[in-house]
């Protein structure tokens, strides 16, 4: 204002005028575009369809009602399926381990109700050349995998079902309906449109009058345009750009991990600690366990700023916590005025398969990275690291949900996206986005699946097995081909498939197991081929320990043993019993191709814990992980160490043993007592026969402690084991017994 009374004289004033014509000529040219923008899907009022005869109304209105339950339907199960109408035109991965090889979730185990990621990482945790991919159904379109497309040819299928409306009409009507009906659907912003061309004649009975009725219309209460756009923002501002759910998955596991050496999980930031004071293990499966119910509890936390179920998180005492849950409430950003009337809900369930590695591990087994040692004759004192980093893949349930759609029914839209972290951070941004919606050829086509094939499921003795879900895979394509039905005496899976060089069937579900089949489906070639499936069955388990036992002969090994040296040590043929005192973890990992898999059985007893334990194994080749520790009291501290030094460059260089005070130290109060190691390239082979048996009996070789002062050190105990567990494997292979 200010500005405009400096200005003086006619050419200033005509100036100004210029200018607010301008402006105003601009934005009615604005308006005008953005009213012509929007012109396609604001809601245009259906004009009032004036009937000739008032006996075609209650016709009409049965058929629109029908539409409008058809259209309804096609939109409740689109929405709870991540826009996927028909599943079996798509081949779903869910429920297997390890769980970055899934690509859809299902809501609860045996339901069917499956749910396909939207977005997630393709590939191993080492994968090189790794990618995302994306599987967002595009809203409208020509393309089959659109939402417009699918719901209406949902409705062009189901149409028939309509007839049973004309029912209550035929006292009046005699119906003929001689073509197929053609839909067509229209997301507006606040309502659906369903417009459906199909022709019908109706003769009047008693009389010499038709009618011929077409163009229904239905309008569906759901807004499905907001409910896609608000969930295509939260996947690409919040999933994809910001990546929430990988941040959360770094703050879930990184708090978990914060009860530092003798925490429930190894540490993130440990540091050097003297395995002297104090020794700590841990097993996979345990931590899988924590950080599972970690995720459970807190995926609630996260929230879409002004959604309808959004809230203010406060209150909270602790600084800490307070900090760590006020970071999962996230934003969306651009205009979205419908915001508001949506609930967004993130969901995690506790059965969903949750992949965890830990960094460093020996496979199931978590220890310590050793960094250097002090080695006397009596004591050797070692330094080891317990920084880790962690593994996490896992699915997460994104729902958008409408309340007020359906008269009140609500429309939900849900959809699964992966959380992925590797060395507890994100991928890089370098890595390649593939939208899998353009890959809709193949085993995605059904037009390409004409060659019949036929799978015999069986199981190792022969006998047919029945309701074996069965999938192939050909490069990164796969496709469900069927489960296993009764035909003729047989388990049989009966199928068409594209050509394809190098495939292989694969049993999906947690029911059955077997080891991948390779076959390649070729024209005119016999496609019949066999699985052998297998069910799991109930073995219980006996531990024998086998004592590390002095020999003859010259020194070739130290370990101490009551303060004497062992020459020449060996396994004692005869085996003992496990102790009150001893804690044993024995881990089952089965391999398919010569690799370990995503089957494995782990046993944890704890001291004095005497129950027979158990386990359930299919035949196969295994890695066989066994250690026994034990604890000591508080009673064996001590303030400080006195030991002679008799290293041989003590005894040449500064002419005899001298005395080493190590201050400030409490002995060890856990010791490796036993260890046992089948690996890869060595391992355990358990048949049919051998299950059938019932009982394995466990053998592992055992280190004894008889004074605290003169014990041998883990790492240097587990070295002597590994090497007993190679060099006399015959004496520690189990036994199966009845």
């Amino acid at each position: 204002m200010n500005y405009v009374r400096q200005l003086s004289g006619n050419r200033k004033g005509q100036i100004t005028m210029f200018v607010i014509i301008g402006l105003v000529v601009f934005a009615i040219i604005f308006i005008a575009l953005y009213l012509v923008q929007q012109a396609e899907i604001e809601d245009v009022p259906e004009e009032a369809i004036v009937y000739d005869d008032a006996r075609l109304n209650p016709v009409y209105q049965d058929i629109e009602s029908c539409i409008y339950q058809l259209t309804k339907e096609a939109l409740i199960d689109l929405g709870r399926q991540g826009g996927v109408l028909d599943l079996n035109s798509r081949s779903f991965i869910y429920n297997q381990q390890p769980a970055y090889i899934n690509n859809a979730v299902e809501l609860f185990e045996g339901s069917g109700l499956i749910v396909p990621y939207w977005f997630g990482i393709r590939g191993g945790p080492n994968c090189v050349d790794c990618s995302y991919h994306l599987n967002i159904p595009t809203l409208t379109g020509e393309s089959e995998t659109s939402i417009q497309r699918q719901v209406e040819r949902y409705v062009e299928d189901s149409l028939g079902s309509c007839t049973s409306y004309l029912v209550r009409h035929e006292n009046n009507f005699d119906v003929t309906i001689d073509s197929q009906p053609s839909a067509d659907v229209q997301f507006l912003n606040s309502m659906a449109v369903v417009r459906v061309d199909w022709p019908i004649k109706l003769d009047v009975l008693g009389e010499d009058t038709t009618f011929d009725i077409n163009n229904y219309n239905a309008e569906v209460d759901v807004n499905v345009r907001a409910v896609y756009e608000t969930a295509y923002d939260v996947l690409s501002q919040l999933v994809m750009n910001k990546g929430i759910l990988d941040d959360f998955a770094i703050e879930v596991s990184n708090a978990a991990a914060m009860g530092g050496v003798q925490g429930d999980i190894p540490p993130r930031s440990g540091g050097q600690v003297f395995d002297g004071e104090m020794f700590n293990s841990w097993l996979l499966s345990d931590v899988r366990e924590v950080l599972n119910q970690e995720i459970v509890d807190h995926i609630h936390y996260l929230q879409v700023v002004g959604s309808r179920d959004s809230h203010l998180i406060a209150g909270i005492e602790d600084p800490n916590l307070d900090a760590f849950i006020s970071g999962f409430s996230h934003y969306i950003f651009g205009p979205d005025p419908y915001l508001s009337n949506l609930k967004i809900n993130f969901d995690y369930f506790p059965s969903w398969p949750l992949h965890v590695g830990v960094n460093p591990s020996r496979g199931e087994f978590i220890m310590p990275r050793e960094e250097f040692s002090i080695n006397l004759p009596m004591v050797r004192m070692s330094v080891s690291n317990y920084d880790f980093t962690y593994d996490l893949s896992f699915p997460v349930l994104i729902t958008i949900e409408d309340v007020d759609a359906f008269d009140g029914e609500g429309f939900t839209l849900m959809f699964a996206s992966e959380a992925n972290i590797r060395h507890s951070q994100r991928y890089t941004d370098e890595i390649e986005i593939i939208d899998d919606q353009d890959l809709f050829t193949g085993f995605y086509d059904p037009m390409a699946r004409t060659i019949p094939v036929r799978v015999d499921v069986v199981n190792e003795f022969g006998a047919p097995v029945e309701g074996v879900t069965i999938d192939y895979s050909c490069v990164d394509e796969s496709v469900i081909v069927g489960i296993s039905e009764s035909d003729n005496g047989q388990a049989v899976v009966d199928s068409l498939l594209p050509t394809c060089v190098g495939g292989r069937f694969n049993v999906v579900g947690m029911d059955y197991f077997a080891s991948p089949l390779e076959a390649s489906i070729l024209e005119g070639e016999n496609n019949h081929f066999e699985m052998v499936v297998y069910q799991e069955k109930e073995v219980n388990l006996l531990f024998s320990p086998k004592n590390v036992v002095q020999a003859s002969g010259s020194i070739n090994r130290d370990i101490f043993d009551g303060g004497r040296y062992i020459e020449n040590w060996t396994l004692a043929s005869e085996a003992s019993t496990t102790r009150a005192s001893e804690e044993i973890i024995l881990v089952f990992h089965r391999l398919i191709n010569g690799e370990e898999s995503g089957y494995i059985k782990a046993v944890e007893i704890e001291a004095g814990d005497i129950e027979t334990r158990s386990v359930e194994l299919v035949p196969g080749e295994y890695t066989l992980f066994l250690q026994s520790t034990a604890h000591l009291d508080d009673e064996f501290k001590t303030e400080s160490i006195t030991a002679v030094d008799m290293s041989w460059i003590q005894r040449r260089f500064s002419g005899g043993p001298r005395e080493v005070v190590i201050e400030g130290v409490s002995l060890n109060k856990t010791l490796i007592k036993g260890f046992l190691y089948f690996d890869t390239d060595n391992p355990l082979v358990i048949t049919s026969e051998d299950i059938n048996e019932g009982a394995m009996r466990v053998f592992y070789p055992r280190i004894i402690y008889n004074e605290i002062i003169t014990y041998t050190p883990d790492l240097e105990a587990i070295g002597y084991m590994m090497e007993a567990s190679e060099e006399e494997r015959d004496k520690l292979l189990p036994e199966f017994v009845n």
